[in-house]
């Protein structure tokens, strides 16, 4: 069996498909595991995933995820731990489900989430992300 690449690159493409067929449907908890952490948003406690999670979701890795953010594919979160938390360093990005199970939606229809690996430039993955950041 030759190895798929990611494409424009020589790296080998990672295979999380189990995760996202794990994912579909009201499966999305199966997919992203347990939260991170609960915290107040908003005045409502919340689950918060890692970027791990997030990852997963969209069937990346969690380097691709900071590199989307460094570039601006998608909106850098807003959501940290509390100062005081010293877990992984303070450096932890969180998000919501509804933020995860979004952008998993938005790579789904844009065709960048399964077997058919376009370039996300040549999508419009970028702004629908934005959107639903705006939302949220």
């Amino acid at each position: 069996m030759t190895p798929e690449y990611y494409p424009g690159s020589k790296q080998v493409l990672k295979d999380y498909r189990a995760a996202v067929e794990a994912s579909e449907g009201d499966e999305l908890e199966t997919a992203l595991g347990e939260p991170y952490k609960y915290l107040r948003y908003h005045g409502v406690r919340t689950a918060f995933y890692s970027i791990g999670s997030l990852a997963r979701a969209l069937n990346r890795s969690p380097v691709t995820i900071r590199k989307w953010e460094a570039d601006g594919t998608i909106p850098k979160t807003n959501l940290h731990p509390p100062k005081g938390d010293k877990a992984l360093g303070g450096k932890v990005r969180l998000y919501t489900r509804e933020q995860i199970a979004g952008l998993r939606d938005i790579a789904e229809s844009c065709g960048i989430l399964r077997e058919t690996w376009r370039p996300i430039k040549d999508t419009n993955f970028r702004e629908l992300a934005r959107e639903l950041f705006e939302e949220g």
